[in-house]
């Protein structure tokens, strides 16, 4: 059985999967001045604006641009209200860091999602398996999740995918548990 081990203690984040002992994959991640695409930070609502339908969050040091159809239906979205977000695109000299709260976290044969409810399927792969994939899988997600099937799920077993999709879910679940214990806006993973 695999294992994500997570040591975030400092600001250096170390992150390694373990299978029957073996070092399958090991990631370092080190702060960095500006927010790049894929890291998820605690962020803060500073200021809604329902004229663009979006917010401005602080993100640690730097803010940014969240959309608020972008915003998990269970996230508060109040001044003031915490939340989880990736960002999606870096920020530029003109233009603010843009972020998301629906949470990708993306394996070998699946990406995880968070805040949305679909399962979608690479169009490398076939249409008869395709339909049995979504079969497959869509009986093990919860509410507010999605599921993209990348194209090494066709030869994959249901048990494999089942095992990958919670190992995703646990991370978020870890992610979500390091959140709680942050009184400042923070850079997670």
């Amino acid at each position: 059985m695999k294992q994500i081990i997570v040591n975030a203690r400092t600001t250096e984040k170390r992150i390694a999967v373990i299978e029957e002992k073996k070092l399958l994959d090991f990631m370092i991640i080190r702060p960095v001045k500006v927010a790049q695409a894929g890291q998820i930070y605690l962020a803060q609502i500073e200021k809604i604006d329902r004229k663009i339908n979006a917010c401005f969050v602080t993100l640690g040091k730097e803010k940014g641009f969240l959309h608020l159809d972008d915003i998990p239906e269970d996230a508060m979205k109040t001044q003031g209200g915490k939340l989880l977000v990736q960002v999606v695109r870096p920020g530029s000299k003109t233009k603010l860091p843009l972020v998301s709260g629906m949470l990708e976290l993306t394996g070998e044969q699946l990406v995880y999602i968070y805040g949305k409810s679909y399962v979608s399927v690479s169009k490398r792969i076939g249409d008869e398996r395709k339909e049995e994939l979504i079969r497959e899988v869509k009986p093990h997600l919860q509410q507010a999740e999605a599921v993209i099937l990348r194209s090494k799920a066709e030869t994959s077993s249901t048990e494999s995918l089942v095992q990958e999709l919670t190992e995703r879910r646990q991370f978020l679940l870890d992610l979500v548990s390091q959140s709680q214990n942050k009184k400042k806006t923070w850079f997670i993973a």
